[in-house]
């Protein structure tokens, strides 16, 4: 029976050891969770958007803008061949384009 009790109390220390590590993990969590939406705050932009209370998604969109004349002179013939429309793009942005 005291074999019984000195491992009863032994397995008890660690199990509350480990609830106090698991307590101090999720403190840690939610200061770090904080920390993400404090900044996320300062950017100010409606480009970060919060998914839930756990995670994040970050969206984002890139615009690329092409220098149309120094593409005339570095593609040269090519230029022309680039310049076909491309049906796909047009028909999706055809509301835009009107």
């Amino acid at each position: 029976m005291q074999e019984f009790m000195v491992e009863l109390e032994t397995l008890s220390e660690s199990y509350n050891t480990l609830l106090e590590k698991e307590k101090q993990l999720k403190r840690e969590k939610e200061d770090i969770r904080s920390a993400i939406i404090e900044l996320l705050a300062e950017m100010k932009s409606d480009k970060v958007k919060l998914a839930d209370n756990t995670s994040f998604t970050v969206k984002h969109k890139v615009e690329t803008v092409y220098d149309e004349e120094a593409l005339k002179h570095q593609l040269n013939a090519k230029y022309i061949s680039i310049l076909e429309p491309d049906m796909k793009k047009i028909k999706a942005n055809l509301e835009t384009l009107m």
